[in-house]
């Protein structure tokens, strides 16, 4: 079976230069998905090690202790470290031989410290494109640097987000031939568009108008 969710995404992309009332993603996601919640997952505690977290002993003892238990049941483990204990970490393991249970360890870096390395990374790499000077449209110049080197996350993924939304609907607007909001705003006095005077459906079995509705109506459900 074809997998075609990705679908979801180019029609959320699409209905962003359609309105201003456009619905979120969190709508489009309770208008087509089906199905019963699986439930959430179970949590273990392990035996706590009474030592300074941060100790090389105690990161040592921790690495073994999971790599033997998982030797044990035959499956791989995978830890997760927050950066400076992940750098400690990973020197561990790089440094030990390769036959023991300890090089089967899978190091992962925890989840904010991976968007704000990631973030960064976006900002080391777009560098001079321009990016910062867009930004400072929004945002305090102060706080763009921030942003650009992962360390206001909160504001940097939002940021990425207006950046993506603002590119997307300049492009959707040449290809579909769907005039943006201002330019609406320009000609009626009003940035409200009816997607049915835009989108062609003459070729498919989804009408623009009533797509348009039930989204707007999902997304009101959710607040």
């Amino acid at each position: 079976m074809i997998d075609t969710t990705w679908k979801l995404d180019l029609l959320s992309k699409v209905c962003w230069p359609l309105t201003c009332n456009r619905p979120s993603w969190s709508a489009i996601m309770h208008k087509v998905i089906d199905g019963d919640y699986p439930g959430k997952s179970s949590v273990v505690f392990l035996p706590m090690i009474d030592m300074d977290p941060s100790d090389l002993t105690c990161i040592n003892s921790t690495l073994n202790f999971i790599g033997k238990q998982a030797k044990a049941q035959h499956c791989v483990p995978i830890l997760t470290f927050d950066q400076p204990l992940y750098w400690k970490a990973m020197n561990i393991i790089k440094d030990e031989p390769l036959n023991i249970p300890l090089k089967s360890v899978i190091l992962r870096l925890g989840g904010f410290h991976l968007e704000m390395s990631f973030v960064g990374g976006i900002g080391h790499l777009m560098e001079g494109s321009g990016i910062t000077e867009l930004l400072e449209t929004v945002y305090a110049p102060n706080a763009v640097t921030h942003m650009t080197s992962g360390k206001a996350i909160a504001r940097a993924v939002r940021a990425h987000i207006l950046i993506d939304t603002a590119l997307t609907s300049i492009i959707l607007s040449h290809i579909y031939g769907i005039p943006l909001p201002d330019e609406i705003e320009n000609e009626t006095g009003t940035n409200d568009i009816n997607p049915a005077y835009y989108i062609n459906t003459d070729n498919t079995d989804i009408n623009a108008e009533d797509l348009s509705d039930e989204l707007h109506e999902a997304d009101a459900m959710n607040y």
